[in-house]
């Protein structure tokens, strides 16, 4: 910008860039952009940086499986998309990735061998009869009337 001030008020192509310390073959560079396209042709142009491992197509077909087949391993979402696409990702910018792709992952629950199949009742039944204990004991400690112990048994719901 200093340039093109300096170039305005009259001095030499030469001048103005041997006073901002550059070669005169980028002042040539430089004027031949002004005069071509003005102030947006000498405008630095980073680009967008890298282009994506996968285009927009892509990665609406790689939703339609992921959405279809939940849940997911992280290793398996990056065979499918090795497989489908011919395209790696480092084990730690998947998650970035999938993140774009407005997904998530979760680690897989592992199971214990050791639990039973219906642990779920076994654990629902135990908390019945704890319950029932409580209810026993305290009426040892603290004698209600019967209609009372009713009341109070009505008042805490159970499952």
């Amino acid at each position: 910008m200093i340039f093109i001030k300096r170039f305005d008020k009259g001095m030499t192509l030469e001048d103005a860039f041997e006073d901002i310390g550059r070669s005169s073959a980028t002042g040539t560079d430089w004027a031949r952009q002004w005069n071509k396209g003005g102030l947006g042709l000498l405008m630095l142009d980073f680009g967008d940086g890298r282009h994506p491992k996968l285009g927009a197509g892509q990665r609406k077909r790689l939703l339609k499986p992921l959405r279809e087949g939940q849940p997911w391993k992280k290793q398996e979402i990056q065979y499918l998309i090795n497989n489908e696409f011919d395209v790696e990702f480092h084990p730690v910018y998947l998650t970035t990735f999938l993140d774009e792709l407005g997904l998530s992952y979760a680690i897989p629950r592992t199971k214990c061998p050791s639990r039973a199949e219906n642990a779920e009742e076994m654990l629902d039944e135990r908390v019945a009869n704890d319950r029932e204990r409580y209810w026993e004991q305290l009426s040892e400690v603290v004698p209600l009337q019967a209609p009372a112990v009713d009341r109070w048994r009505r008042a805490i719901p159970r499952t």
